[in-house]
């Protein structure tokens, strides 16, 4: 009995050994300079010097979202109103 808490504890402390583990792993990357540059770069769009940033127009694919979002509901309305068609008609 004492023999197998003494075995599930010592699992249970290299398991969280290895979390440690881990976790200072994650630490030293969020604490290198090669994330924050990533981070700078893809969340404020900022540049090393000299580099040029260009960020590309969204409003081309935010209209082709709302076409196909209208598109859509027509071929819906479409769909409903032939349901309802046959349904008071037949075929």
């Amino acid at each position: 009995m004492v023999s197998e808490e003494s075995k599930r504890l010592e699992k249970e402390i290299l398991e969280l050994e290895k979390q440690n583990l881990e976790l200072s792993s994650l630490i030293e990357y969020f604490a290198s300079q090669e994330y924050i540059e990533k981070e700078a770069r893809e969340k404020l769009n900022l540049g090393k010097p000299g580099e040029k940033i260009v960020i590309m127009p969204q409003e081309q694919k935010n209209n082709e979202m709302l076409v196909n979002n209208e598109e859509e509901k027509e071929q819906d309305f479409k769909n409903a109103f032939l349901k309802w068609w046959k349904y008071f008609f037949g075929n």
